[in-house]
């Protein structure tokens, strides 16, 4: 590295640096400046050309303004800084400066710009030594004062003098800035400055410090930066809900770090999938709504998810609330919050290894964006827990079927539907409104597991079957599973919808059957099990109830095969299968049954392996397939 050279050939190379230099020279000495110098001696290429000209402003508007195809503003409120436009490109032109404090906030500062300031004392009121270095644009001369080239080869971060942090309180947050971009480690001497001065950021407009947040996450060491500012007492100043978790004890086997490290590794690794800075946001804040969610079971186990009893909360769910207050404090746009809060929401989707599993995680997600940033976020999730075991398998599988159903016909939000709101209120003859919607997101799981039934003319025999005209302004009152079997299996019969369930897996005989409605009150038909059941139905209710009165059934179906959930001493209609799954084995009070394949899920191992189901004679018994059942996996 030669810097005279390489900022004498990055202006000549540059149309407006060139011109201006050329220009200007003959009226005073032409520095290059800040950051173009640091970039050179990093091995960088510089992204920007800042001149600083001791030449006086009225010759400086007078020559550039004469040059042909050139254009030439005037910016800054205290001092003058020209932007200079010429063959393509830009550069900004200032005239040496002096600054004296005045008061305490940031803002407070007399100025005073001239060109007869000397060179060494503009670089003097800079923040760091790596800043305040310049190259004279004609000769190449050097000058550095406070040794900012030798600090920058060490790799270290020095302020130009000890009062830095204390004259301007932003200084401290872009001390982490140069160590995630540049990787320029403050030196003890400068991380003491910070300690001591970390609490003047509250000075700092909360719009500054989120520019800064900003520009920390996009360098390429976000992670060291963050915990550089737990160190130095800086991040609980901008950052308190991060700070509060280095040291928190997760308390469970599965998180072999405290909170703050988890963090850090989860933000390291995501930041090596994707140079996203609201990725890597969510990748900081995922986990920030554990500390208020936490409880723990009988043995000491942490948890952050609402328990059996009420307990604790869902940290997703949580966090992502906190994310929407911390960033709205940080002055974010509306729509970066809304990316940044819908990955921490969805940060704990489960896992799926089929086609239909992703697409329902895309239906979820939104889009295919959304989707890979959640699979980002879980790979580097995995590997933050401290499993270095934990392998790509399993991510890039999902990313491999999410691909693949992203380039197919599969519908993945309601405006890739055959069909739309105003046919459905047409067909129906009812008003736009949530009932609208509930159809829609009916249709929505439909398709997404049976893709083949998205055209219009399936879809509309769909909500012609499923919600009949004369019902379907009763969807309210139809939501309730009838206490009275009587009333209930009335009340389905002059519906002309519904469905049934058995109370105890066993089978028809002697056990008694129930009468529901589903959670959009028509749903499905009784066909599949004939007249003779239902005369059964109604023949054993009474001995059924006589030996248990106090049992609570709920149910839910889903489609006209027959698919449904059973109950049993739950009064509750999930309307997600997964979702009804993690209730059945959280409870242990559920089976899932399939009539139309036969297949049974039993989550307990002491109910019943097998169950009779409506069936060919020659069809096997359903096999008990508690082994092969993993919710995490969405498989069984």
């Amino acid at each position: 590295m030669n810097l005279s050279e390489d900022i004498l050939r990055l202006v000549n190379n540059d149309p407006a640096a060139k011109m201006a230099v050329d220009s200007l020279s003959p009226f005073g000495e032409v520095y290059v400046v800040g950051g173009a110098p640091r970039d050179v001696v990093l091995g960088k290429k510089p992204k920007d050309i800042d001149i600083m000209a001791k030449v006086n402003g009225e010759t400086i508007e007078s020559v550039l303004k004469g040059i042909p195809k050139a254009k030439l503003s005037l910016t800054g409120k205290q001092f003058p800084v020209y932007r200079f436009n010429y063959g393509g490109s830009e550069v900004e032109i200032a005239l040496p400066r002096i600054e004296v404090k005045t008061g305490e906030g940031n803002k407070d500062w007399e100025i005073k710009s001239d060109a007869s300031i000397p060179v060494e004392k503009d670089l003097e009121r800079r923040d760091f030594t790596a800043n305040s270095i310049a190259v004279n644009a004609k000769t190449g001369q050097v000058v550095d004062p406070f040794d900012g080239i030798k600090d920058i080869e060490k790799g270290v971060l020095k302020t130009v003098h000890p009062n830095s942090f204390r004259d301007d309180s932003s200084r401290t947050m872009r001390a982490l800035t140069a160590l995630s971009k540049h990787g320029l480690q403050p030196d003890e001497e400068t991380k003491e400055q910070m300690r001591m001065h970390a609490p003047h950021l509250k000075k700092t407009a909360m719009e500054t410090i989120g520019q800064e947040l900003e520009k920390i996450l996009s360098g390429n060491h976000p992670a060291d930066a963050i915990r550089l500012g737990h160190e130095t007492g800086v991040l609980d100043h901008f950052l308190p809900e991060v700070h509060s978790t280095f040291g928190f004890d997760q308390k469970n086997p599965y998180h072999k770090h405290d909170l703050g490290t988890h963090l850090m590794n989860v933000l390291k690794n995501v930041s090596n999938l994707t140079d996203d800075p609201d990725v890597r946001m969510a990748a900081l804040l995922h986990d920030i709504g554990k500390p208020s969610s936490m409880w723990e079971d009988d043995n000491g186990v942490g948890h952050f998810y609402r328990g059996p009893e009420g307990q604790g909360n869902d940290h997703d769910k949580v966090g992502a609330e906190m994310a929407e207050g911390i960033l709205s404090r940080l002055r974010y746009p509306a729509n970066r919050i809304s990316k940044v809060k819908t990955l921490i929401n969805n940060h704990m989707f489960p896992s799926f290894n089929s086609p239909k599993g992703a697409r329902k995680f895309l239906n979820n997600s939104g889009s295919s964006e959304t989707a890979h940033d959640l699979l980002n976020i879980r790979e580097a999730d995995h590997m933050g827990k401290g499993n270095e075991n934990a392998t790509k398998m399993m991510v890039d599988k999902m990313r491999g079927l999410v691909d693949q159903e992203s380039q197919s016909q599969a519908v993945f939000s309601p405006k890739d539907l055959a069909i739309n709101g105003n046919d459905i209120i047409k067909t129906l003859g009812i008003s736009s409104g949530p009932q609208v919607g509930e159809i829609i997101k009916r249709l929505m799981d439909l398709v997404v597991e049976h893709p083949s039934l998205n055209n219009r003319e399936e879809l509309m025999n769909i909500i012609k079957t499923f919600y009949p005209p004369k019902i379907s302004s009763n969807i309210k009152f139809a939501v309730d599973v009838h206490p009275d079997f009587h009333a209930g299996l009335a009340e389905t019969f002059k519906k002309g919808k519904g469905f049934t369930w058995n109370s105890d897996f066993s089978g028809y005989e002697d056990d008694g059957f129930g009468v529901g409605l589903d959670d959009y009150g028509t749903a499905i038909n009784i066909s599949h099990f004939g007249a003779d059941d239902v005369k059964r139905f109604k023949q054993q209710h009474a001995k059924f109830l006589s030996k248990n009165p106090d049992v609570k059934i709920g149910s839910w179906n889903d489609t006209d095969n027959g698919k449904g959930l059973v109950y049993l001493d739950l009064v509750k209609i999930v309307p997600d299968e997964m979702d009804a799954l993690r209730l059945a084995q959280k409870e242990k009070q559920i089976a899932f049954y399939d009539f139309g394949s036969g297949r049974v899920i039993n989550t307990q191992p002491d109910i019943a392996h097998e169950y009779p189901v409506d069936r060919d004679e020659d069809d096997p018994n359903p096999e008990h397939l508690q082994e092969n059942y993993d919710v995490n996996a969405m498989s069984y």
